[in-house]
């Protein structure tokens, strides 16, 4: 889902070509399945989720899919510069002095960049409705259905519908994010959904950035942020068999899974099985770092109307544990009879615009914040220079060199960041990167 347009840059003075036109750690540290039912036709279906390590502002989301762990400045960038702009807090440059400690502060070593759990865990603490979450195997597969008109699917196994088929129940309770569970949900939009359904998204826009400080290295001389909430409409569109269907949800929940879940609630045609779905689980992003996924609330959903969805909406099953044949019994009535209006209380705030201001922070220069400000530069860069299509540097490569230039001999701290803040510039070709002493 694009956020912004990039029309404009980040921490360099000028282009000179025009642009163009989640509560406190749950303690639950087992990210094992151990105990978790497979919901097979003789054992009964219980509405639960495997437990999964957490931190930070996790309630109700699910574990990330597992993934080979990736750079950790690359991760640090994409995570920081998805939370820096466009997360829920109103202080960009409180962000990123979270992000020092995160990166160990005044012990950060020089040329080792720290990408552990325990690194994202803290960063996560640090903001408003921030979570890191360890990582969940691939989902159980699917029971076998009772009813010949019902049709079972879990993410993990391929989905057709089957020519018989009536209706679907999809069991999404130990379904984790990634990249996996969001082609296997197009599939089911693909088969079972016949038409358009819509979602309208509240989030923060850039129409590009002006110059950019950032301490203690980069000092602009201008107004930073031009940024504004905006709403667009998310789709979900279907060229299958408009067909019953119904989400089986457990009391933890992949982000996408939930989006997709509320869309079709919301429009009619679907039913929620087993827990109730909180939207801030359908308005959090996620993306992978460490070996889990760090999560941070942008979003606030309204209906097509641009009605603001209730904070919660109740299972329109409610049930903890029950046996198979009672659930499809419940679900197919559930699906015969029309679907209770969505009027719960929405309470909950959604994103703001920033402040179009620099504010200059007494922030000590060591390894914590060269890595820092090297990161956020990366990330900002990647977001918002339009021009990568057309130069020749690699800044992911850029980056990494950057981080591990060695100091020179009786160089001070702030000169040692001035320079690597240089060195990287260097990959905005035609585009000038300023730094002085603040």
């Amino acid at each position: 889902m694009a956020l912004h347009r990039p029309l404009a840059l980040f921490v360099v003075a000028c282009a000179c070509a025009a642009p163009p036109a989640a509560t406190p750690p749950d303690g639950s540290l087992d990210a094992s399945t151990e105990g978790f039912p497979d919901g097979g036709p003789e054992d009964a279906i219980v509405a639960a989720s495997p437990t999964v390590r957490a931190a930070g502002s996790c309630d109700g989301l699910a574990g990330y899919g597992e993934h080979a762990a990736g750079s950790p400045a690359l991760d640090w960038s994409r995570v920081h510069g998805n939370v820096r702009f466009f997360g829920l807090h109103r202080d960009p440059f409180a962000v990123d002095v979270a992000l020092v400690g995160a990166l160990g502060g005044e012990g950060a070593q020089r040329g080792e960049v720290r990408g552990d759990a325990a690194g994202f865990e803290a960063y996560a603490t640090d903001g408003p409705e921030t979570c890191f979450v360890g990582s969940w195997p691939a989902a159980s597969p699917p029971p076998s259905a009772i009813d010949p008109s019902v049709q079972w699917a879990a993410p993990g196994v391929p989905f057709a519908l089957a020519d018989a088929a009536e209706h679907v129940i999809v069991d999404l309770r130990s379904a984790p994010e990634g990249p996996a569970l969001e082609a296997f949900l197009s599939s089911i939009v693909r088969e079972a959904v016949a038409g358009e359904v819509l979602l309208e998204v509240e989030a923060r826009v850039f129409d590009g950035m002006r110059d950019e400080a950032w301490a203690p290295f980069f000092v602009g001389r201008e107004g930073v942020y031009r940024s504004t909430v905006g709403r667009r409409p998310l789709a979900f569109r279907g060229t299958g068999r408009s067909v019953g269907l119904g989400f089986l949800v457990g009391d933890r929940l992949a982000p996408a899974a939930a989006r997709l879940v509320l869309a079709l609630r919301t429009a009619g045609p679907a039913r929620i099985l087993g827990q109730p779905v909180p939207t801030r689980v359908a308005e959090t992003l996620t993306v992978p770092a460490a070996e889990g996924g760090f999560a941070f609330r942008a979003l606030r959903l309204r209906d097509a109307e641009g009605e603001l969805l209730p904070d919660v909406v109740p299972a329109d099953v409610p049930f903890d544990t029950m046996a198979p044949m009672d659930l499809e019994a419940r679900f197919l009535a559930s699906v015969g009879a029309p679907a209770a209006p969505l009027d719960g209380a929405a309470n909950r705030g959604g994103p703001l615009g920033l402040p179009a201001e620099t504010r200059f922070l007494d922030t000590d220069r060591h390894e914590g914040t060269r890595q820092a400000a090297l990161i956020a530069t990366h990330a900002a860069a990647t977001l918002f220079f339009p021009y990568w299509d057309v130069v020749t540097s690699d800044r992911d490569a850029r980056l990494e060199d950057a981080l591990a230039l060695p100091a020179d001999e009786g160089e001070s701290e702030a000169e040692y960041g001035f320079r690597s803040l240089r060195f990287f510039s260097n990959a905005l070709e035609d585009s000038h990167g300023i730094t002085w002493f603040a």
